[in-house]
């Protein structure tokens, strides 16, 4: 095996749309694979690469849900998107794009308009609606998952307090 050096691949491999490095880009640019293993420690499970005589600790195995794949086909993506990172940490390698990065991209981003949330306007409308069915839609109209997380926050905290007081008068 030999030394670990710093090294940029280019990435190859197309898959769902993402481009990334994937072994065989890797081993094609001349990176040595190592010996691999899979360990349990604690609760999680991480990737160790084999360098000369050493087993060195890699990547994390993240497990992944998706409706897209069943659990074997799942743990498998897992196992290899951990591996991928194990050699890259271990040989000391960079990747030019990487499918994080595009999955960065496609994570919603919070509206810009959080500063303008007007909570006594929410307020008052929650307290206005009388039937959780009701306030439920309301919430759903107010987008929350778009908006900043201490806004999302504060937004919640307003249709609970209504949700219990509204299910305390029902009782």
């Amino acid at each position: 095996m030999s030394t670990p050096r710093s090294q940029i691949v280019k990435n190859a491999s197309r898959t769902n749309n993402y481009k990334y490095s994937n072994l065989a880009d890797l081993a094609r640019a001349g990176i040595e694979i190592p010996q691999m293993k899979t360990e349990r420690i604690g609760d999680d499970e991480y990737i160790f690469a084999k360098i000369g005589e050493e087993w060195i600790q890699g990547a994390r195995v993240i497990p992944i849900e998706s409706k897209m794949m069943n659990p074997a086909q799942a743990y498998g993506a897992a196992l290899t998107y951990a591996r991928r990172y194990t050699v890259q940490l271990v040989m000391a390698v960079a990747c030019d794009d990487d499918d994080a990065i595009e999955q960065d991209k496609n994570i919603r981003k919070p509206a810009q308009k959080d500063a303008t949330t007007d909570f006594e306007e929410i307020q008052t409308a929650a307290d206005a609606i009388d039937d959780i069915e009701s306030l439920n839609a309301y919430y759903k109209s107010l987008k929350v998952a778009e908006k900043l997380p201490a806004t999302q926050n504060r937004i919640n905290s307003i249709i609970k307090k209504r949700k219990l007081e509204l299910e305390k008068g029902s009782n």
